[in-house]
């Protein structure tokens, strides 16, 4: 994950994300029995706690040492939590910590410095930072520190649905204040609370305890819910269960939205169009995107407080709050207008912004506090959130589709959205995937997930990231992801959905087989380097073109034949234009070029749409014999490891019996193609991860620096118009971008063709770093 900070806020300027108590200094605490250095950092819990206590600085909380405390729902444990005193000691789990508080013995562990720094300090790294200098390196102890905070931040903020958190960073007798949200962290100055110089901590539990739980950063929306109400939402839910006895992958998904450890609550939500404000019962998220800046997007199964026996999907996201971009509730207010879109969507029940107490709306602030602070330039990486909600009524994933017929209607309805969102609204999706391409009740194909859609007029002037999901992406938006996004990647992208699925759900024929394991990698295939600002920057796609141009996809063939047969027509489709348009970037028209082939792309499209057509409606189409030919996942997800040895066999293989020769961009294989760089999400439990971290520093600049933190599976790994952030690590390691034929030129002298082969096929399967 990527998280950026806002670090060496004045203390006084941070201290404004709560009211100040009018009239009423707060009481001093005194800290100077804490030690610093000596034995165990534990031996710094009790003073701390104690002066706390003793000070009454915040009689209607407690703090409590949380460092050894077992929780029954998450694995972290921070060193001392704040709690109401009406919480016990036995109930004073994650979920009812209101701030954490994380404490290192020496300064040499500060998460963002290293030492204390002077103001001339701060001045001089501002000043190289303008000159495009590095900054200076973090230890690994501080890298370690922070990510510990942000794996906790992420942790809570999740937990308890929170719009912000805050925290306090102990560094032996310094410390500092740290405000969390969805776009990132402000951090305050580094002070020293222990020589009495100030009463800062005192200032902060102070105003803390006397804020209201909104202010504190609690979703005014979002109450615990009743013994009754957690009664029917588990009797709800496990009827649901029992209907998926035959699909036992998506009943497992599924059956931890009843959690019985996980808190359940009552949420209210504003339909944006209508005002009218309906009660949901919620419990675990059977998918979320697991990082804290971010969208943040966690799906649940909800029960109607006023219809208690059908459950529906609620989807709680952080939506970018980019001028020009429409929230999903608008989009669907729109796209309602078209009365042949209506069976190809979603039923939305209530969706819109989640607002306030007050009315205003639910968003971040850490970009305000960017544009405020003298020492830090305003990154268009650090962008508003707004909370968005949507409720709609269940579906079913793509794939869960049962057999061939099912897959050719939901793609073939997938391109018809496509065409009449754009033809009539001039509206495009930018993120269709095997997560968004759904399946109502009737197991007929539905468009879902419009919070990344925008309209084409919009786009057409760029736009600063790149939106999808990875594996889905066109060839154009992974190679440049500054390129404007065009119908032309949507359709691109439901061509390697309905690719997708059928590698993963439908049996291949015997002389395809042999090399599946490779051709399903090609949707991973991705290259890291490092920015200029340190941040990790993704491309790929290349392995993609290939299968393309060199005709190779029209080699892979189903037992099912109308699969195989609208599979290659589509390629050949997609192929063309593929190369028209690498004939205009050679040509340097590319823009030109392709608004002017935009004017016939209704054509096109209704091209496409009629292969399905004619497939699906005729009546000699020989579908499989099987009504249900479907299968579950041949490629399952796996640990890392058994997927890098089993990709080192399968490697071996293809390259002996398919090695065909390859040229200097090194993609030119048959069947020994894709990459072995998983995402982090799709990482099992129990594997870390590495991630990228953005610090915005005096000065302006970002320090990517990598940390080990635990990773959870999603099942929807999303972009979220963050660069990809989200969906891959940014790890030192693997930050060497692969330079087309150079590494081939550079090879040992000696090495046959072959050998330089597969040592660079080594490389792109993750399996060894390149030499």
């Amino acid at each position: 994950m990527v998280v950026h900070f806002v670090v060496e806020t004045p203390v006084k300027k941070f201290l404004e994300f709560l009211p100040r108590v009018s009239n009423i200094q707060a009481p001093i605490v005194d800290f100077s029995d804490v030690p610093e250095g000596k034995g165990n950092k534990e031996s710094m819990y009790k003073p701390f706690k104690n002066a706390v206590d003793q000070s009454d600085v915040c009689p209607s909380f407690k703090l409590l040492n949380t460092s050894s405390r077992e929780d029954p729902v998450v694995d972290i444990k921070p060193d001392v939590g704040l709690f109401p005193v009406s919480v016990g000691t036995k109930t004073a789990t994650i979920s009812r910590m209101e701030v954490f508080v994380e404490i290192k013995q020496r300064g040499q562990q500060d998460a963002f410095r290293s030492t204390v720094n002077s103001g001339v300090a701060v001045q001089q790294e501002a000043k190289e930072a303008k000159e495009g200098q590095p900054l200076l390196e973090t230890s690994i102890a501080s890298i370690k520190h922070r990510g510990q905070q942000i794996e906790y931040t992420n942790q809570i903020m999740t937990l308890q649905h929170r719009i912000h958190l805050f925290s306090i960073s102990i560094i032996g007798h310094y410390a500092r204040l740290i405000c969390w949200d969805r776009a990132g962290a402000c951090v305050s100055e580094c002070f020293n609370y222990h020589d009495g110089s100030n009463n800062w901590i005192g200032e902060f539990l102070f105003r803390y305890a006397n804020a209201t739980p909104e202010q504190r950063g609690f979703d005014p929306n979002v109450k615990r819910a009743t013994a009754k109400e957690v009664a029917a939402l588990t009797k709800a839910v496990n009827v649901h269960l029992s209907k998926f006895d035959y699909h036992p992958h998506r009943r497992a998904e599924l059956e931890k939205t009843a959690d019985p450890s996980y808190p359940v609550y009552r949420v209210c939500v504003k339909d944006q169009s209508s005002n009218k404000v309906s009660q949901y019962i919620i419990c675990r998220p059977f998918f979320e995107v697991s990082s804290l800046c971010s969208q943040a997007t966690r799906g649940y199964l909800a029960l109607p407080v006023c219809n208690r026996t059908k459950l529906v999907f609620f989807k709680d996201t952080w939506r970018p709050d980019i001028e020009g971009m429409l929230s999903e509730a608008e989009i669907y207010a729109i796209l309602r207008g078209n009365e042949e879109l209506l069976p190809l969507l979603p039923v939305v029940l209530a969706c819109g912004d989640v607002l306030l107490s007050g009315g205003q709306v639910q968003c971040t602030k850490t970009q305000d506090s960017a544009e405020d602070n003298q020492w830090v330039h305003h990154s268009a990486r650090l962008r508003k959130l707004t909370r968005h909600r949507v409720i709609q009524e269940l579906a079913f994933p793509l794939h869960m589709v049962q057999n061939s017929k099912q897959l050719l209607g939901a793609v073939r309805n997938t391109l018809e959205v496509i065409k009449l969102a754009y033809h009539e609204f001039g509206i495009l999706h930018r993120d269709i995937s095997v997560g968004n391409v759904m399946l109502n009740m009737d197991f007929a194909g539905i468009l879902n997930d419009w919070d990344h859609a925008i309209r084409a007029n919009v786009t057409r002037q760029g736009h600063p990231y790149r939106t999808g999901t990875w594996q889905f992406m066109s060839i154009g938006i992974l190679r440049n992801a500054t390129k404007p996004h065009t119908i032309h990647d949507d359709i691109e992208s439901a061509f390697w959905v309905f690719y997708y699925i059928a590698l993963h759900h439908f049996k291949l024929s015997p002389e395809s087989s042999k090399s599946s394991r490779l051709t399903i990698k090609i949707f991973d295939e991705k290259d890291v380097e490092s920015g200029k600002d340190g941040r990790v920057i993704y491309s790929g796609g290349d392995i993609k073109s290939s299968s393309l141009t060199s005709g190779e996809i029209n080699e892979v063939k189903f037992e099912s034949v109308p699969i195989t047969e609208a599979l290659h027509q589509f390629a050949g489709i997609v192929a063309d234009y593929r190369g028209l348009q690498e004939a205009r970037l050679r040509g340097r028209k590319a823009a030109a070029a392709e608004a002017a082939y935009s004017e016939q792309v209704i054509e096109k499209v209704d091209g496409i749409i009629k292969i399905f057509n004619d497939i699906i409606d005729n009546k000699n189409t020989k579908w499989p014999e099987n009504p249900n030919d479907a299968v579950e996942d041949q490629f399952p997800k796996t640990t890392v490891m058994e997927d890098h040895r089993r990709m080192t066999t399968d490697a071996l293989h293809s390259f002996s019996v398919a090695h065909r020769g390859v040229g200097t961009s090194g993609h030119q294989f048959s069947k020994a193609s894709g990459s072995g760089m998983l995402p982090p999400t799709s990482i099992p439990a129990g594997h870390g991860s590495t991630s990228s971290v953005g610090i915005a520093v005096p000065g302006g600049s970002t320090i990517a620096s990598g940390f080990r933190a635990s990773s959870r599976s999603n099942s929807k790994r999303r972009a979220d118009d963050e660069g990809v952030d989200l969906e891959e690590s940014g790890s030192k390691k693997r930050v060497k971008k692969l330079k087309k034929g150079k590494k081939e030129q550079k090879g040992k002298q000696g090495s046959s063709t072959p050998m330089r082969y597969f040592t660079r096929l080594q490389s792109r399967l993750g399996l060894k770093k390149e030499d």
